[in-house]
């Protein structure tokens, strides 16, 4: 059983492997690796990865190799964060407390972090040399298939506000809520099945 000092534990190796991820740039685009770093550190408590972590240390995997799936689990979850809090979607100006990425660095910039996010993520998987080939290839086609997942989710998201709308005329209870659950629960089980398939 995982208890709190071994999540302590693996949230702190994941932000040393997230921070190393994604280095400051001093070039005409590094506003974006800012708003990357800023999202990524704005204080998540790292739930995703953790699993990703502990699912591997009761099969007998090491954390080190599975950090890189870790990392991009957490990449793309926080790219979904970024898109979500856009005022052309929920419109959020705070996440966790602190600016949302679009408040703090502007809209377009916000837009291209998440964007930058989804491909870093897959990079950490393909461009590490101790995963096999077939694994990264594999890892590829889970995460390619989860962005469509997270774009039907928003789709889905967009009907249930509109849904609960109508029902909340109906009923007259603002506390009515009907939720869909696709995407990162989706991606999550498809890591751990990755990992568990191909390094047992």
């Amino acid at each position: 059983i995982m208890n709190e000092a071994k999540f302590a534990e693996y949230q702190e190796l994941i932000n040393k492997a997230l921070d190393e991820s994604i280095l400051p740039k001093d070039c005409l685009y590094g506003n974006i690796f800012e708003a990357m770093r800023y999202s990524l550190n704005a204080g998540g408590k790292r739930i995703r990865p953790v699993l990703v972590l502990e699912f591997a240390r009761i099969f007998g995997v090491s954390a080190q190799e599975a950090m890189p799936f870790a990392v991009a689990l957490e990449m793309i979850h926080t790219y979904s964060l970024i898109h979500d809090d856009l005022p052309c979607m929920d419109n959020d100006d705070l996440r966790r407390g602190k600016p949302s990425c679009h408040k703090a660095f502007g809209e377009s910039t916000a837009l291209l972090a998440g964007d930058a996010l989804i491909g870093l993520g897959v990079e950490t998987i393909i461009n590490d040399n101790s995963i096999a080939d077939h694994i990264k290839i594999q890892a590829g086609t889970i995460l390619a298939g989860h962005h469509q997942r997270i774009v039907i989710g928003a789709v889905c998201e967009e009907f249930n506000l509109q849904l609960n709308a109508v029902i909340q005329k109906l009923t007259n209870n603002s506390r009515t809520h009907i939720s869909i659950c696709t995407g990162h629960k989706y991606l999550h089980r498809s890591i751990l099945h990755l990992i568990s398939k191909n390094f047992l």
